[in-house]
């Protein structure tokens, strides 16, 4: 019988897993485009989530090497470029 895996296992594959994505996948280009020109690294930041909705926009919060959380919220149009809104929270170390 396979262990179950616990809640915080699969959280942190999930964010591997996203991280992986905002580092590599053509899909989010646009993504690290914009990170880019905010002066952010991308082999840096995690991404910790990741939302898409029907009206071609999309959040997530990405978490900085210093744990500065970065908010961002962005439309999917093609050729539409930057961040609708965006927000950083300082780290509470």
């Amino acid at each position: 019988m396979a262990k179950r895996q616990s809640e915080a296992e699969l959280l942190r594959l999930e964010v591997e897993e996203l991280t992986e994505m905002l580092r590599t996948d053509d899909v989010v280009e646009a993504l690290r485009t914009s990170l880019r020109d905010r002066g952010l690294v991308i082999d840096e930041l995690l991404l910790a989530g990741f939302v898409e909705d029907e009206d071609e926009r999309e959040w997530g919060p990405i978490v900085t090497k210093t744990g500065t959380i970065f908010l961002y919220e962005r439309s999917t149009v093609h050729g539409v470029t930057g961040f609708i809104n965006e927000m950083h929270l300082t780290s509470a170390r």
